[in-house]
């Protein structure tokens, strides 16, 4: 019996020790469940201002400017979706189209602005965009949405694309499966500050290269060069019309928006894609075809999976078809924001189509960044003073 209670007593002593060290951590040192990440980047890039560039995301996957800690802010809350002309590492947030934005409606209005982006990742699709926005906004609070989304509903769904009317709340309630020191992090801090520094640890590993000098401009030139010998095709056909869940998502993105007593602005994704080239007489007009209206030296994106012959392969669209589905897409668009009575921003063609304002197909240069917030300021403009 004096064993067992010296096992009990040591055993107490053990919990009790646990614990202390459990609530002196939380005092001293509290741990997010999610570490967040940065990098720093350096590049010299044609147009931007590419060097000494922190790429920081919080806890809750954003990147912000003046962005405050917490579930509420000091000010007019932006908060901007899209894909990689919203946030990339190759620019600083003042340099990026959300970051003008939000400087310039500070000027506008007078009053303070916080801004932040999320990326949906290499496959940006509405669907994503809406499951993004209802895990951040149970997260913290924002007064304006500013979604700027197209081409990745046009060339990145499947072949066999066939409509899930149920996919937005799947996307929404999304949440991986984790393992057992996950769910042990969840409830003490000590394990969640191991978890973390691994988790550090492992994207430095991954993203580590980015941190070279002149890395992205040095990739550039290489991947242009691969994408150039991809085989090209005309169209890609799938066995059902995916512009029905991009028309969806917006009435599903209103009601969220609504539902939160948010403002929400829909902008139509700028891209350097052009179904016609100009002579320089102006008289001859044909279908690009293979011979790009996009400036040589631009990388493209229109570059997707395709099952041919029973194998799967990478190929390179069309730019003549990409931009007759881009003025598809956003003609139903304007058409759909008009009911829902949300303010629709094409910025696609209107932003010059040119080396100055343009990187890669989709990422601003500072000059192409200032053009996009210019076109955006009236609507948020309006979203803020009503």
């Amino acid at each position: 019996m004096k064993v067992v209670r010296y096992l009990l007593i040591l055993a107490a002593i053990v919990l009790a020790l646990v614990i202390a060290t459990e609530l002196l951590w939380r005092t001293m040192n509290p741990q997010p469940m999610e570490p967040g990440f940065s990098l720093k980047t350096s590049n010299e890039l044609r147009g931007m201002t590419s060097e000494n560039v922190v790429f920081r995301v919080d806890s809750h996957g954003l990147r912000g400017l003046n962005w405050s800690e917490g579930k509420d802010g000091i000010g007019i809350r932006l908060l901007a979706v899209g894909g990689q002309a919203t946030n990339h590492p190759l620019q600083n947030p003042e340099q990026l189209w959300w970051g003008v934005l939000a400087e310039s409606l500070k000027a506008k209005s007078g009053k303070e602005v916080e801004a932040a982006a999320v990326n949906l990742g290499p496959e940006p699709t509405i669907a994503n965009a809406y499951g993004v926005i209802a895990k951040t906004l149970k997260e913290v609070n924002v007064d304006v949405i500013v979604v700027m989304l197209g081409l990745g509903d046009i060339i990145f769904q499947p072949e066999d694309y066939k409509l899930d009317e149920n996919i937005f709340e799947k996307e929404a309630n999304d949440n991986p499966s984790f393992g057992l020191g996950h769910t042990l992090a969840k409830y003490s801090h000590v394990l969640r500050s191991i978890r973390n520094s691994r988790v550090r640890a492992a994207k430095n590993r991954e993203f580590g290269k980015y941190r070279r000098k002149n890395y992205f401009a040095s990739f550039l030139p290489s991947a242009i060069a691969q994408y150039r010998q991809l085989p090209s095709r005309l169209s890609f056909n799938r066995d059902q019309d995916p512009m029905e869940e991009y028309v969806l998502g917006l009435d599903k993105l209103k009601k969220l928006a609504d539902q939160k007593g948010v403002k929400l602005i829909i902008a139509g994704e700028p891209t350097l894609h052009s179904i016609i080239y100009e002579s320089k007489s102006g008289a001859e007009r044909v279908l690009t075809g293979d011979r790009t209206m996009s400036p040589a030296g631009v990388l493209h994106l229109g570059a997707v999976e395709r099952v041919e012959n029973g194998r799967r392969i990478l190929v390179r669209l069309n730019p003549g078809w990409i931009e007759q589905e881009l003025n598809r897409y956003y003609f139903a668009a304007r058409d759909k924001c008009a009911e829902l009575g949300i303010p629709f921003v094409d910025l696609n063609g209107t932003i010059p189509r040119d080396l100055e304002h343009f990187l890669t197909e989709v990422i601003l240069t500072d000059k192409g960044a200032a053009k996009a917030a210019e076109m955006i300021l009236p609507a948020a403009e309006k979203a803020v003073s009503g």
